[in-house]
């Protein structure tokens, strides 16, 4: 058995991340083909903030969208939502980090604070809920802000290849049964190279 069935890969990000997702799906797609020796389509779908996935092999969820937000409860936005997206079935949930860098200088002070908290409440999701985390932030700070062009935001070219290649390592290397036999998977994990990916 290759792939049981085209999925989708669903993402809850602002609209300056979604090259990220397309660089992953795009990663995702060949490491798979290549595994299988045909075709391996991935569907990307981005959801709204209040809809209820589809059915999909995981959720790339993004709390950039919440930095710049007046939200006190933050905790509890992110709990109800996690349940939302849960209660249309079982599926994984990649929770990235925000890079805590911060071009505007008029606000970095307390975004920077905002985003330290966000990335403190992702911890403490991976815990109660069960999400995975892909760690941006220290993968963007080992290959800091000027050499990838970017800040929390995480627009550019450069930054999207590395965050995209990444979230793409972080899907495959994890469960997939649904719609890959355990050797493929593993195989395309291995022509993908690991985890992370490196600055051009």
């Amino acid at each position: 058995m290759s792939a049981a069935k085209p999925p989708r890969l669903l993402a809850f990000v602002t609209a300056g991340e979604r090259p990220v997702l397309e660089v992953a799906a795009q990663r995702m797609v060949g490491c798979v083909s290549k595994a299988t020796g045909t075709t391996w389509p991935v569907r990307l779908r981005f959801l709204t903030p209040d809809e209820a996935p589809p059915p999909g092999m995981a959720i790339i969820a993004s709390m950039v969208g919440d930095v710049a937000t007046s939200e006190t409860d933050i905790e509890w936005v992110w709990h109800s939502r996690i349940a939302r997206w849960r209660s249309a079935g079982d599926i994984r949930i990649l929770l990235c980090t925000v890079f805590r860098h911060v071009d505007d200088a008029a606000v970095r002070p307390r975004a920077v604070e905002r985003i330290r908290r966000l990335n403190l409440l992702a911890i403490a999701l991976s815990r109660s809920e069960g999400v995975e985390i892909v760690d941006l932030d220290r993968l963007f700070a080992l290959h800091g802000a000027r050499t990838l062009g970017t800040d929390y935001r995480c627009t550019g070219a450069d930054a999207a290849t590395v965050a995209g290649v990444t979230i793409a390592g972080a899907v495959l290397g994890g469960d997939l049964d649904d719609h890959l036999d355990a050797a493929t998977r593993e195989q395309a994990y291995r022509i993908h190279g690991g985890g992370e990916a490196t600055a051009r």
